[in-house]
């Protein structure tokens, strides 16, 4: 073959090449599987492996539009189109590459006409039922690791790259990884990993890793199945949402009051604590607030003991300070440090609250939507399609999608106006990952209302009722911009327009607080030159007073001496 053209799914020199060539060996074990080979003016027939591992062309399936697969939507299709008795919900890039041959061009009818070169191809792996991460294979010397954020829904690429940075960070590479918890068609918000030391060769000995997907029982609070509370649910009014208020209430608005808690987009959460199934019923807000409330009793009552030690050293300190000073300083220097680092120790456990309940509501949302998106999927994929079905997962996953992106938006809002500019430093340290998760929520709202157009007579149907329910979405919230989908651009504006609020909030607290400090100062002025005034208009008092009295003295020794100069005139 003359030029490669350009291969679907990235073409081997695309990769990092020491991601590329560092994953194991492909698994014995089959599984369905598609291939897709796309080159600069040729179109062929995508190829699936067949039961007895071979790679084949399903010439009656046309390829849709004539052109070749490249949409994860279409790519997911076809995974139902050629293995139609398995239950294909998903689609994942292969982290193996293989060596295709046998490409059909568009429009050829028989199978004996395929020939060609063999290709490096990376396929999709269509996955059937509900996910289940991989087993790798863990060598002796190397380690397994994971990193899940439900923040992030990133493709099988990003992943991949996230897993071999952390890796490198350990001077190790990445010798397998698998992706973790799906969080839309071939996106996923978690990646598993082994490393291993550079120039390192297979022990005989290896150790089976299986992580298990966490339970919808351990992953969050309990979300309710309201597919079928509302037969009549066709009016896109605000009416049409007042039955799902009690499903849908924001749990993300009060958790934004304890303190800076942006999350680290590529630490892993194994630090953190996931809900337990005791807190199946209880409201995350309440819960939180409970626990807020038990810290401040246990704070307050650390600061009371050591308020009770200081009364009591206070007598001692006293006595110190006549008796060695140098000796008190120090005593009062300890106890000084001992109450700060209480303070710190209080911010701290503050802090670590603030980022649980975060990372429970994150893992509460992002279990909504991954539960929205299979309901969503299978709903579409019965045989007839239930219109009534459809709308109401399409909802739910709507829904889901503009929690996750309101909770975004109230997160950064915080960070803006959580501390003058020491806040604005917060959020554009966020900011990226912040637009970054927009841009994943909108990516995935364009991505649903394009697999409702891929069903004409559904699409006609429900589009301008899901349109209208988008509109009756963002009108529960004072989110700009009339639509729940929108462009990187405008995204980066709505953010740009938090902070320049907040910015002119802080800019006219600064010019009120320089105001103040002008008027104080004025004043202080005002009182000092009234007080010099009024030290001079004594001081003149004084003078005449002195002045006066010198007066008087001097008039009485003149009276004293013509009296004696009178007596002795008489005596003479």
């Amino acid at each position: 073959m003359s030029s490669w053209g350009f291969v679907f799914v990235f073409v081997l020199s695309t990769l990092f090449s020491d991601i590329t060539f560092s994953v194991q060996a492909a698994s014995p074990r089959w599984e369905p599987q598609i291939a897709v080979l796309c080159e600069a003016g040729q179109i062929y027939h995508p190829q699936y492996l067949s039961e007895e591992g071979k790679w084949v062309s399903d010439l009656k399936i046309k390829v849709p539009n004539s052109a070749c697969l490249r949409d994860k939507i279409d790519l997911l299709d076809h995974c139902k189109k050629v293995y139609p008795g398995r239950d294909i919900t998903n689609i994942v890039e292969s982290p193996h590459y293989q060596k295709i041959g046998g490409w059909c061009r568009q429009g050829v009818t028989n199978q004996g006409k395929c020939k060609g070169a063999q290709c490096w191809i990376k396929p999709f792996r269509c996955l059937e039922g509900p996910f289940q991460s991989d087993a790798l294979l863990v060598p002796e010397g190397c380690l397994f690791d994971h990193i899940h954020n439900a923040s992030r829904c990133w493709p099988f690429v990003r992943w991949n790259q996230t897993g071999a940075a952390a890796c490198q960070d350990r001077g190790m590479q990445m010798r397998s990884f698998a992706m973790l918890l799906p969080c839309g068609i071939s996106l996923f918000s978690g990646v598993e990993f082994v490393c291993c030391p550079k120039h390192f060769k297979d022990a005989v000995k290896v150790k089976k890793i299986d992580l298990p997907v966490m339970s919808p029982e351990l992953e969050g609070l309990p979300v309710s199945d309201d597919l079928d509370d509302d037969d009549d649910d066709v009016d896109m009014s605000e009416d049409m949402l007042a039955d799902e208020e009690t499903d849908d209430e924001d749990d993300y608005d009060s958790d934004e009051d304890t303190g800076n808690d942006s999350e680290d987009s590529g630490a892993s959460d194994e630090n953190w604590e996931m809900p337990s199934a005791s807190l199946a019923g209880k409201d995350q807000t309440i819960v939180n607030e409970e626990a807020q409330q038990r810290l401040e009793e246990a704070h307050r009552e650390k600061v009371t003991r050591v308020m009770k030690d200081w009364s009591d050293l206070e007598e001692k300190y006293q006595d110190m300070r006549l008796a060695d000073p140098k000796a008190a300083q120090s005593f009062k220097q300890r106890m000084t440090a001992r109450f700060q680092a209480l303070e710190e120790e209080g911010n701290a456990e503050k802090h670590q609250l603030a980022a649980m309940h975060q990372q429970r509501v994150l893992a509460h949302i992002n279990q909504r939507k991954r539960e929205a998106m299979t309901c969503y999927t299978q709903a579409l994929t019965e045989q007839p399609p239930n219109a009534h079905r459809v709308e109401k997962c399409l909802q739910k996953l709507l829904r889901a999608l503009h929690k996750d992106r309101a909770h975004a938006l109230a997160h950064y809002r915080h960070l803006l106006s959580s501390g003058g500019t020491g806040g604005l430093e917060a959020a554009a340290s966020e900011r990226s990952r912040t637009l970054e998760r927009l841009i994943d929520i909108d990516r995935a709202v364009n991505q649903s209302l394009s697999m409702l157009k891929r069903y004409p007579d559904l699409s006609g149907r429900i589009s301008q009722l899901m349109d209208d329910y988008i509109q009756a979405l963002r009108s529960k919230d004072e989110t700009p911009g009339s639509m729940l989908a929108m462009t990187e651009e405008a995204e980066a504006a709505i953010l740009d327009k938090y902070r320049i609020e907040v910015e002119r909030k802080v800019n006219e607290k600064e010019r009120q607080r320089l105001q103040e400090k002008q008027r104080k100062e004025k004043r202080a002025q005002e009182r000092e030159k009234l007080r010099e005034e009024k030290l001079r208009s004594e001081a003149k008092k004084l003078e005449a007073t002195v002045k006066q009295q010198q007066q008087m003295k001097e008039k009485a020794n003149e009276d004293e001496a013509r009296k004696y100069q009178k007596a002795d005139q008489k005596d003479v």
